[in-house]
């Protein structure tokens, strides 16, 4: 569920977006967790996101921060996948 917009649902709308932001922008970003907890079949994780980000087309850079709630669900085969995944900026994107 990203800030601003609607949400993005089903397979292969998360991977056009994901190839889209991929062809737009190169990340340079780190990962902080604040906190990861899991009961049962659930997990979730809090953590920010970091860094830089420079556009493909013009070159501009822009600073990265943002806030990042994710929860998993452990499928039957153990390995656990996104079930949902929220964030937001911690600051507006390119300021610092």
């Amino acid at each position: 569920m990203p800030p601003d917009r609607p949400a993005i649902m089903g397979k292969e709308e998360i991977r056009r977006l994901s190839q889209e932001y991929a062809a737009s922008f190169e990340e340079q970003c780190s990962v902080a967790f604040d906190e990861v907890e899991t009961a049962g079949h659930w997990g979730f994780a809090r953590a920010m996101v970091t860094g830089r980000r420079t556009s493909k087309v013009g070159g501009e850079v822009e600073n990265v921060s943002l806030k990042n709630l994710w929860i998993f669900k452990r499928q039957s085969d153990g390995k656990w996948k996104f079930w949902r995944i929220m964030f937001n900026g911690a600051m507006p994107l390119g300021r610092s």
